[in-house]
């Protein structure tokens, strides 16, 4: 509730601010409510627009509202500066607003909401709920705006016109150069982490990787504007899965949904967030289970060392795959795959490290389909002793990310 109520607030400053700038120069009782009310109907109404418009208008939407806003704004701001100084020195009563010049200031302040409005399926609120709010504070913080100008102009007299009109032209010049100037967009990981094919590349999401956290917020809104999975990976001793709270519900509530290994197998289409865990910290991942369905999240959970797991750990996989994550495998000894084919070769690993990784799981009833690289080392040629063997092959870092 809180964010869609930030969210309404947020819109609603431009609006605000040209109704105060109205206020100042023709305070009007019929102003005074039909403006507000026209800024949250036209506000609330192309939220709406833009949430139903979806991604197909987003970059059309982002790319020109700055500049319609800019130039009804300054084109509205400049008629006032222009009859401020055809009234000479005589004090008049502006006129009231006409039909097209109310239109005008409505649209000018609300065309930003069409392209906020494509953030509504993030916001933890029924669509219908946050378009209301955006409506009723829009409607509300202008016309306390507008009492507040016109009482400045009262006190100072009608030429604060001029004034009003330096505002409104002010205001369009801040949007303008804000959409041109402002600060870059957060980067998202890059290209080699939204995986296609049989080998997928991971992203390490842990502590013990350097990675800006905007970062992951870009790559999931990627995933969603481009129908494509996003992948990364974690250890249970340097991930706080709580400090993802909020980037699991953003992703639930915007159509990028937590997907297992066995999901992508089966022919997963369309966005989707592979969020993998590693080694064998089995204790650690049955702890977070109340988190994880709670914030609707799947895990992948590349297992090493299955034949040292003790019988009730094995126990809390097997919850763990009744809970819908995926159990798969990584290594039977957690050996690095390129130092051992270089030292005994490719036929070698397979026999000693994969083989019983895979077969230490299908005893215990599970049927892996999915291996992970230890510390992500392989090359094309191990990749393909082993695809035979698995679905998928999943590696780490961009040093192991093969082009």
């Amino acid at each position: 509730m809180w964010s869609a109520i930030a969210l309404a607030f947020g819109l609603a400053m431009d609006a605000t601010a040209v109704s105060a700038a109205r206020g100042i120069a023709a305070h009007r009782s019929r102003e005074v409510v039909a403006l507000p009310l026209l800024f949250g109907v036209f506000q609330a109404g192309m939220a709406a627009l833009g949430w139903l418009a979806g991604r197909w208008a987003g970059p059309y939407i982002a790319a020109w509202d700055h500049w319609v806003a800019f130039g009804l704004l300054a084109a509205i701001g400049g008629k006032m500066l222009l009859d401020a100084w055809r009234g000479g020195d005589d004090e008049r009563t502006p006129a009231p607003a006409t039909i097209m010049l109310a239109l005008g200031l409505a649209l000018a302040t609300s065309i930003d909401a069409a392209a906020a409005g494509l953030t509504l399926s993030m916001v933890p609120v029924a669509p219908w709920l946050a378009l209301l709010l955006i409506g009723t504070i829009t409607t509300a913080c202008s016309l306390i705006g507008y009492l507040a100008g016109g009482f400045a102009g009262k006190r100072v007299g009608a030429k604060l016109e001029i004034l009003g009109g330096v505002v409104l032209i002010g205001i369009g010049i801040e949007v303008l150069v804000s959409a041109l100037y402002g600060a870059p967009a957060a980067k998202d990981f890059g290209p080699r982490f939204f995986g296609a094919g049989p080998v997928q590349c991971s992203k390490g999401v842990d502590r013990g990787h350097e990675w800006p956290h905007e970062a992951l917020a870009a790559s999931l809104a990627r995933a969603r504007d481009r129908g494509v999975v996003l992948h990364t990976f974690g250890h249970a001793p340097t991930l706080d899965l709580e400090s993802y709270a909020a980037d699991f519900d953003w992703a639930a509530a915007n159509g990028v949904p937590l997907v297992t290994f066995r999901d992508l197998a089966a022919g997963h289409a369309g966005a989707g967030w592979a969020f993998t865990v590693d080694d064998d910290e089995v204790d650690t991942w049955y702890s977070w289970r109340d988190f994880l369905r709670g914030h609707h999240v799947k895990i992948t959970f590349f297992v090493t060392r299955f034949d040292r797991l003790t019988g009730d750990q094995r126990r809390k996989l097997h919850e763990l795959a009744a809970d819908g994550h995926d159990i798969e495998a990584h290594g039977v000894a957690h050996a690095n795959a390129v130092d051992y084919v270089t030292a005994h070769g490719i036929e070698a690993y397979v026999r000693d490290e994969v083989m019983p990784s895979q077969a230490a799981l299908a005893s215990d009833g599970f049927a892996p389909i999915a291996f992970a690289y230890p510390y992500g080392a392989h090359t094309a040629a191990i990749d393909q002793a082993l695809l035979p063997r698995f679905r998928l092959l999943r590696t780490t870092g961009a040093a192991w990310c093969l082009k």
